[in-house]
C-alpha cells in the first residue's frame, strides 16, 4: 500500500483510533468528516444514519420517504441536508446504483447517464458538484451514508481518494453495526437515542433500569465497575434533564410505549 506517504498513513491511523474510540454517534461523525479532510480534500460534506425502526426493502424505489434521519454536515449551506432528506435522495444516482448488500463506494460521475447531467438533483441541488458516497451496511440492512462534495472547478474525487475511502469503509462499518442500536432492538430504543443523544453504552445502561436492576447488578451485567456505572447514569441524567432513577424510568417507560 505504498501509495500513501508517511504522513498521510499517521492520519489514517489516527481517523481508524478516533472511529474505534468515540461512543457518541454525533461527535463519532462529526469527528471522522473533519479528519477526513486532511486525507481528502472537500467543499462540503456529511454523514447520514438510517432510520432503523423502519422496514426496509429490497430495491430503494420502495424505500419509504424518511430512510435517512440525524443528518450531520460540515460546511453545508442551512437546509440543504433537510432538502435532500425530504425531497432529492430519491433522484440521487449513487442511491438508484447501491448496492444493498454490502457497503460501497461510489463515484456519483461513475453512476450518470448523458440525461442525468440535466436533472434536477444534478442542477438545482448539487450545482453541478462531484461527491463520493460511502454507503454502509450490514447482514441486517442499511446503516447509513457519508458523502463528500467537491466544486466542479476542483475536479473531480480521484482514483486514489476512492481507494483511501475503500481502506477506512470496513472500520466505519463495522463501528456503526456494533455501537449504534441496532434493527433488531425495539424502535423506542431509536427513538430515545437521538432524542436525547445517548450512546450506546447509556442505552445498556438504560435498559437495565427499566428491568430493575440496581447498580451493583448493572455492573455485573455490563462488566463494569459501580463507579462507571454512576458516571454514565449522571450523563443520562443530564442529557435527559431527569433528576432521579424513579424520573428517568418514567421517561424511559413512556417511550416503550411507542412500540405497543
Amino acid at each position: 500500500m505504498s501509495f500513501l506517504s508517511d504522513s498521510e498513513w499517521l492520519c489514517l491511523n489516527d481517523l481508524v483510533l478516533s472511529i474505534n474510540s468515540i461512543d457518541s454517534d454525533r461527535e463519532f461523525r462529526s469527528t471522522v468528516l473533519k479528519k477526513l479532510r486532511f486525507l481528502i480534500p472537500y467543499e462540503s460534506a456529511a454523514f447520514f444514519l438510517s432510520d432503523l425502526s423502519r422496514d426496509l426493502v429490497s430495491t430503494p424505489q420502495e424505500w419509504k420517504t424518511r430512510v435517512f434521519l440525524d443528518p450531520l454536515g460540515i460546511d453545508v449551506p442551512a437546509g440543504m441536508l433537510e432538502l435532500y432528506t425530504e425531497k432529492y435522495w430519491q433522484q440521487d444516482m449513487i442511491v438508484a446504483h447501491r448496492n444493498l448488500t454490502r457497503s460501497t463506494v461510489l463515484r456519483e460521475s461513475d453512476q450518470l447517464s448523458p440525461g442525468d447531467i440535466d436533472s434536477s438533483y444534478m442542477k438545482d441541488y448539487l450545482g453541478g458538484r462531484h461527491v463520493v458516497n460511502v454507503s454502509f451496511f450490514n447482514d441486517e440492512g442499511f446503516l447509513g451514508s457519508l458523502n463528500l462534495n467537491r466544486k466542479k472547478e476542483e475536479g473531480d474525487f480521484t482514483d486514489r481518494e476512492v481507494q483511501i475511502l475503500e481502506l477506512i469503509e470496513p472500520h466505519l462499518t463495522n463501528r456503526l453495526s456494533k455501537w449504534r442500536v441496532r434493527a433488531d432492538r425495539s424502535s423506542s430504543e431509536v427513538v430515545f437515542a437521538h432524542d436525547y443523544d445517548v450512546s450506546a453504552r447509556e442505552i445498556d445502561v438504560c435498559r437495565c433500569v427499566l428491568s430493575g436492576l440496581d447498580n451493583a447488578a448493572i455492573a455485573e451485567e455490563l462488566s463494569i465497575s459501580t463507579g462507571t456505572v454512576k458516571k454514565h447514569l449522571e450523563n443520562i441524567f443530564r442529557k435527559t434533564q431527569v433528576n432521579s432513577r424513579v424520573g428517568l424510568m418514567a421517561l424511559l417507560q413512556q417511550y416503550t410505549a411507542l412500540k405497543q
